[in-house]
């Protein structure tokens, strides 16, 4: 046998073992190396899990929550907070301005008299800082000089 039919000889023979070896075993685990629990992404291990990288045992698109940090149930993507600012049902109330949930879910400012600040149902018209209340005594003319009452 020529060097070059042994050659060929061999290397059908590896094929030909590897293929039957692949299938008694699931190699699909060897080729990332990532342990029970875990799954490969972004070319490292990580939780299968973490929210991060998705909730699935597939896959590694992250959990998307508007105005809340997502958290794993199982293999589903749910809310764990809302972020600041935000509350109430899968976070979509703004609890610091919204009338219907000023500063937490169901508490409504009347609407007439209030008005939701800093999460704070809060009198309308009420002056404050730049109104009336808050401008200083100060005269002048227009050369800027000026006295103070």
């Amino acid at each position: 046998m020529s060097w070059r039919g042994l050659r060929r000889w061999v290397g059908v023979g590896a094929f030909t073992s590897a293929a039957a070896c692949s299938l008694l075993v699931d190699t699909s685990g060897l080729d990332e190396g990532c342990p029970s629990g875990q799954k490969f992404c972004g070319g490292r291990c990580v939780p299968v899990n973490d929210a991060a990288y998705g909730c699935e045992e597939t896959g590694c698109e992250p959990c998307r929550r508007d105005n809340g940090v997502p958290r794993c149930d199982g293999t589903e993507c749910v809310w764990d907070t809302c972020l600041y600012g935000y509350g109430c049902d899968e976070c979509t109330a703004r609890i610091l301005i919204e009338m219907a949930n000023c500063g937490y879910c169901g508490h409504q400012c009347t609407e007439d008299e209030e008005t939701c600040s800093a999460g704070e149902c809060v009198p309308l018209g009420g002056g404050g800082a730049g109104g009336e209340s808050g401008a200083s005594s100060i005269t002048g003319t227009s050369d800027s000089t000026a006295t103070r009452h």
